[in-house]
């Protein structure tokens, strides 16, 4: 709801607005996902860059979700070092 004022040819409107921030759904990434991206992506001919530019990712991301199996318990590049 929003209620305001009107003075001439300003508005002044105050809102009370509640977003829910709740997850929709949650889902593992997994071999079968991959292998569906990587199909209807190949089927509506778009390249890996070209999708990246169309849904505004990096293609490395996409890359990573054709791919899980390559990342899947990567371990990690250390924070820092320690040098002897």
């Amino acid at each position: 709801m929003s209620t305001g004022e009107r003075s001439e040819n300003k508005i002044k409107v105050k809102m009370n607005i509640t977003v829910d921030v709740t997850p929709i759904a949650a889902f593992r990434w997994n071999e079968e996902n991959a292998q569906k991206l990587r199909e209807l992506r190949d089927k509506a001919g778009y390249s890996r860059q070209k999708l990246s530019d169309a849904v505004g990712v990096s293609v490395a991301y996409i890359q990573q979700l054709e791919t899980p199996h390559v990342f899947i318990n990567k371990p990690k590049k250390p924070t820092h070092t320690n040098l002897i």
